[in-house]
């Protein structure tokens, strides 16, 4: 999984098309720019979710990183895991076995 992907872009993207419009577009209305505007509001707008997303990873990429080596660190100390996922209309069942790797060889 990207860092990236722990952005959510349905929230963020709007929010930094109204600020680019409130910055750069005075008297445009979200939703509904000119056609004269329409060009140079993407093209801000996509330099505003570049620098966001730059700023997101910057700020938060150590700490998912550092996440993702814990967990497989975790993963490494298993000689052996099974698991089983069952359904029906109702209900999921996740069983798993697994058995740590001792170091006795």
């Amino acid at each position: 999984m990207n860092a990236a992907d722990y952005i959510d872009w349905n929230r963020e993207r709007p929010r930094l098309e109204r600020e680019v419009l409130a910055r750069d577009f005075p008297g445009e209305t979200w939703g509904n720019v000119s056609e004269a505007n329409q060009a140079a509001y993407d093209q801000k707008v996509q330099e505003a979710v570049d620098a966001f997303e730059a700023s997101f990873l910057a700020e938060r990429a150590p700490a998912l990183l550092q996440e993702s080596e814990r967990v497989l660190r975790a993963w490494e100390l298993l000689d052996a895991g099974f698991v089983e996922l069952a359904t029906d209309r109702k209900r999921l069942r996740l069983h798993a076995r697994l058995r740590p790797d001792y170091g006795t060889e």
